[in-house]
This record gives C-alpha cells, structure tokens and sequence, in this order.
C-alpha cells in the first residue's frame, strides 16, 4: 500500500510542527508531557543536554518499560525530536540500532540535529507514517511508542505493520498479553512490543494488544 495523508495526519502534523518551532508542550496549558512531571527516572534524563531532556511529546518511560538490551535493534513510532531514541541508544550500546520514525519534517530536522550533538551513531530518523513504516520485514527487536498510536486514523493498520517488522520466528509466534507493556497516562498510550508478542503475524497480521486507544485530543 502506499500512505496518503488524511485529514487527520495533515492535522496532527501542524499540531507538532508549530509545537517544536515553539518549544511548546503537546498538550497546551497542561504540563502532563512536561519530562518535569516525573515521566522519567531523574538519572536518565542527566544523560543527555537539559533542552534535549525537556522536550518530550510523550506521556510516559518506554524505555524503563522496555527493559533493553545491548545488540537490539529498536524502533520507535512518533519519535518527535528523538528523546526516547537517545536514551534507547544508550540501553542498546554500540553494538545495537535505533530507528525513529516520524511524519512530521520539522521532528526529523530536530531530532538529527540533537542525535549529533551527542554523537548518537547508533541512531537514525526516518520520514513516514505509522500504516505503512519505512522499516524492513523482520528487523526490530523491540517496538516503543510514546502517546502516538492514539493519534493514528487506523489503529488496526499500525498493529499490522508492528507485526510485519518485529522479528518473529514462525516456531514461537504466540498470544501473549502479559508479555506486551501497557500505560496509560494523559489520555494517551505508552506501547512496548517485543518479539513473541504477536500472533496470528502471517494470517492477517493481527497483533495482541490491539485496544480501543482514544485520542486526548488536540488543545
């Protein structure tokens, strides 16, 4: 399939282009996605430069969720100016990968820029939309999301490409719903999905934890 923009996408992606030209937080007044509220560990955040530290667009820690290790290959939906990306490519070391993928221009621009102010070499950003990821077949390790997935028009389609790019051997593909992280704070949705969370992968690309997200909305 080839994505064309919705509505929906064209919205969301003014929404955070006018946010990060601003240096303005997601979610208007409120400071729920403000990296001051808590929404991770103080000793992760001091890893990297303070501006990059306090421009988050999330609602939540995938990467304490996420538990990463070393040699993986991670990639990360709605990756916005590339915080959780940094911090992923610090878990993965020099020997692991980070993708982060993002529909919107001026995200990538910030996020590059930020990835070579701490010499990231492990990570890359990648222009594109959550139906149809810019990503090979069988590839990831582990998924992240950072309240994105509410804000997709097709849900369903985004879990199908989850599935088409984590790897996932044919011998131990399996229902699995405790093994999939799942928290939801302002309204949105933190996602962890690790090889073996999936089922069904080649009969339609069903994924679990295919839940009814809502969108906190656009303030």
């Amino acid at each position: 399939m080839t994505q064309s923009p919705t509505s929906i996408h064209e919205t969301v992606r003014e929404h955070y282009a006018e946010r990060i030209k601003n240096s303005a937080s997601c979610c208007g007044p409120s400071n729920c996605c403000d990296t001051s509220s808590n929404l991770y560990p103080i000793d992760l955040l001091t890893t990297v430069p303070s501006d990059v530290a306090s421009t988050s667009y999330g609602c939540g820690d995938p990467i304490t969720l996420a538990s990463l290790k070393p040699g993986q290959t991670v990639l990360d939906l709605g990756s916005g100016a590339g915080l959780d990306c940094l911090l992923a490519a610090q878990k993965v070391g020099e020997t692991g990968r980070v993708i982060g993928v993002d529909m919107t221009p001026e995200m990538i621009e910030r996020a590059q820029d930020n990835a070579k102010r701490v010499n990231a070499t492990n990570v890359e950003f990648r222009q594109g939309y959550l139906e149809e990821l810019p990503v090979d077949s069988n590839t990831v390790d582990v998924i992240i999301s950072n309240c994105v997935i509410n804000l997709s028009p097709d849900k369903a389609q985004v879990w199908r490409e989850i599935a088409r790019v984590l790897k996932v051997s044919p011998l131990t593909v399996r229902r699995d719903f405790d093994r999939l992280a799942h928290e939801r704070l302002c309204g949105g949705d933190v996602e962890v999905a690790r090889t073996g969370d999936l089922a069904d992968r080649r009969n339609g690309g069903r994924a679990v934890g295919q839940r009814g997200h809502h969108s906190g909305g656009l303030q």
